[in-house]
């Protein structure tokens, strides 16, 4: 007996609810990625604007000691890290 009826009402009934059903999910999962897409690039674009103003006020050039370089690539690692782990 083959598993798709197509000549059963109630199995083509049965296939289309399936059908629905993964689609629903499928667009509410596009969504939450969509969402949290456009907070982590909002975090990453704030981050770096008071990075980069910090720099101005304190009239330095970007990156002329080596640990403000390893502070700005910690902070990115640590919102990709929390970003990553809303999957």
């Amino acid at each position: 007996m083959p598993l798709f009826n197509f000549l059963d009402q109630r199995s083509i009934l049965t296939w289309l609810d399936v059908r629905s059903v993964f689609i629903t999910a499928g667009a509410r999962y596009a969504l939450r990625i969509e969402l949290y897409l456009g907070i982590f690039i909002i975090i990453d674009v704030l981050i770096t604007i008071v990075f980069c103003i910090r720099l101005i006020v304190e009239d330095r050039t970007p990156f002329d000691d080596g640990m403000q370089m390893l502070t700005f690539i910690y902070i990115m690692a640590i919102t990709l890290g929390l970003f990553l782990t809303l999957f």
